[in-house]
């Protein structure tokens, strides 16, 4: 693979698309600028272990695992007064999904044809059934890991300003999620398809880079051991194969292009979510086969990660979880479906081939004007519960110090409390 290519600051592609992709996260629900709330974790454990610990609330794994930009985030967001703590959450959520798209459109990923990329993009700005994730910092690590992902099969950095970016991504993003430990898969199969990435990792930078990667790994798996059943539901799974392939189907293999109306009338028709599940195992069978290693890391990140996820999730403390994933649990799925688009992209890479140009040029407008036309109608995401945040905060001022106030966050049912 070459790894020589002009710097993307030269390359006026991925500025844009960060600003066109802010814009775009912004007007799908415009309420996370103009009447911000905080979204559960974001204020429950992330905003009150900041405001009550504060630093030292960053070596407290969560859930199992460390979230650092989580963290973060809430500890920045002290620096401002109280009634714009949630705004700052959903800036630096939207910016941080925004860069994400921005760097897939430099030159590091130049190994991925341009038009595929911009699909791609286009996909992760327009993609269906984000309620969930959309702008909060809470599941901002899900972005964070395909990000690391995007790292780990790009060109090596040619700058030094580069290099930088990939370590401190590391550590952030490594630490922001267990996702890091599924890239180790992918660096391996990179190492044996790549032998420019072996002379790399020969380097002073491309140890650097390997040794951030082993540090994180080894900080989050030791973090899984000793605290991660602790934290975990205790539900049971609910496991059938007739459930695994409505979740497959209509949560991914067609329900990457749904909404979450659609999502759950298809839940509940399991004949038609076996056969697109048979069918879309044996397209993706295909894929694994004709592709490069490139795309081979993708599928297999994705399925590494969706395995896990599926094998201890967080749905419910109580009932049966993988059924209830016909109406829950959008997190899960980021990572997977963007994956499928990549997968259906290169599927139609090797049928292109066999094409005239003519041809392709009918078919690639043609599928893209239907999603631009699909995507226009599930375009709007439904906005949160107006809490009347900045009432609460200023509410929560005024009391005398030693006194606790309740808050009011989304979704409803969460609430936070906060001693003055």
């Amino acid at each position: 693979m070459n790894f020589r290519h002009k710097s993307v600051y030269s390359n006026a592609i991925p500025i844009a698309a960060l600003f066109i992709s802010f814009a775009v996260f912004y007007l799908r629900r415009p309420d996370i600028l103009q009447n911000p709330s905080f979204w559960a974790e974001d204020g429950v454990v992330w905003y009150k272990q900041a405001y009550e610990f504060g630093i030292i609330s960053l070596v407290w794994p969560q859930n199992g695992y460390y979230q650092t930009i989580s963290k973060l985030t809430a500890l920045a967001s002290l620096s401002f007064p109280m009634e714009y703590a949630p705004l700052f959450f959903n800036v630096v959520g939207v910016t941080i999904r925004s860069l994400f798209v921005a760097y897939i459109l430099t030159n590091r990923m130049s190994a991925i044809p341009l038009s595929y990329r911009i699909a791609i993009c286009a996909y992760i700005v327009l993609m269906p059934g984000l309620m969930e994730v959309h702008a909060n910092i809470t599941n901002t690590h899900w972005y964070l890991s395909m990000w690391i992902l995007c790292v780990l099969i790009s060109n090596r950095p040619n700058s030094q300003l580069w290099f930088i970016h990939d370590l401190v991504l590391m550590f952030i993003a490594g630490l922001s999620g267990p996702f890091v430990v599924f890239l180790v898969p992918v660096f391996a199969v990179r190492f044996c398809f790549d032998p420019d990435f072996r002379r790399y990792l020969k380097t002073t930078k491309g140890m650097l880079f390997a040794g951030a990667l082993t540090a994180v790994c080894a900080i989050q798996v030791i973090a899984v051991l000793l605290s991660y059943n602790e934290t975990r539901s205790s539900a049971p799974l609910g496991f059938s194969f007739d459930v695994m392939a409505n979740i497959l189907s209509a949560r991914i293999f067609v329900g990457a292009f749904l909404t979450a109306d659609q999502i759950r009338w298809l839940f509940d028709h399991s004949v038609i979510n076996a056969v697109a599940t048979i069918l879309s195992l044996a397209l993706l069978f295909f894929v694994l086969l004709k592709s490069n290693w490139i795309v081979k890391s993708i599928i297999l990140f994705a399925s590494i990660m969706l395995f896990f996820a599926l094998s201890k999730p967080m749905i419910s403390l109580t009932d049966p979880q993988l059924p209830l994933l016909s109406s829950a649990g959008e997190r899960y799925f980021v990572i997977t479906n963007i994956a499928w688009v990549a997968s259906l992209l290169s599927a139609c890479g090797y049928v292109a081939k066999k094409l005239s140009d003519a041809v392709k040029y009918t078919v690639s407008t043609t599928i893209a004007a239907v999603f631009l036309i699909v995507s226009a109608f599930n375009f709007s995401i439904e906005p949160l519960s107006d809490t009347n945040w900045t009432e609460q905060a200023m509410a929560f001022q005024k009391l005398n110090s030693g006194e606790r106030f309740e808050f009011q966050l989304n979704p409803p049912s969460w609430k936070m409390t906060l001693v003055r």
